[in-house]
């Protein structure tokens, strides 16, 4: 029973040897003169939201009906490792603009209290055609991440008419520190990221 599991397990573990953007994404794919290099322009079919993903990833096609998650993508060469999601939720009670969520520090220390062992590695305010946008960037250490070691996470919120979308972004500490690119591609994922209702 102990190896089946041993090998279920390391059949979905980030591996070290797999390169910033995954094995199908060629050298030219990605749109043209994107910065980072292999990136890909995606907008949000029902028309909530669009950003820039990582050419090779996947993206998750039958969401559950009634879920909060209205886009999600991942690498499929580390499985559950880096994902991307977007949220859309009723904002919080007596919250009808980003601001009322506190700074983005704020939001910052609250994902960081989720685990034990989180760690705040930037919060900042973005902002797209006039809308605030709220920034967290927080390391989650190996004994919440499980087998993915010490994780990464962005996230970025906004409020717009009574509804919070969540924009969230994960990969491994590891992959963050090792690929300069890795780096580039969370650094645009999160610039990118803009409300469109």
């Amino acid at each position: 029973m102990c190896s089946v599991l041993g090998l279920l397990s390391s059949r979905h573990a980030a591996l070290a040897e797999n390169g910033p953007l995954p094995s199908t994404c060629g050298s030219n794919d990605g749109d043209e003169g994107a910065v980072p290099p292999g990136v890909l322009s995606y907008i949000d079919p029902s028309g909530y939201f669009r950003l820039v993903r990582p050419c090779g990833w996947r993206i998750v096609a039958r969401l559950p009906q009634g879920s909060s998650v209205i886009g999600s993508f991942y690498n499929p060469e580390e499985p559950g490792a880096e994902t991307l999601a977007v949220y859309r939720a009723p904002a919080p009670p007596g919250v009808e603009e980003t601001q009322q969520l506190g700074t983005a520090r704020d939001v910052a220390t609250s994902l960081a209290a989720i685990a034990p062992n989180g760690l705040i590695v930037d919060a900042k305010s973005l902002e797209h055609g006039g809308r605030s946008y709220l920034l967290a960037h927080v390391q989650f250490g190996g004994n919440t991440a499980g087998m993915f070691g010490a994780v990464r996470e962005f996230r970025i919120v906004t409020i717009a008419s009574g509804v919070q979308y969540t924009m969230r972004l994960t990969t491994t500490r590891y992959r963050y520190l090792a690929f300069p690119q890795v780096r580039d591609l969370a650094n645009a994922i999160c610039e990118s990221f803009e409300v469109l209702v």
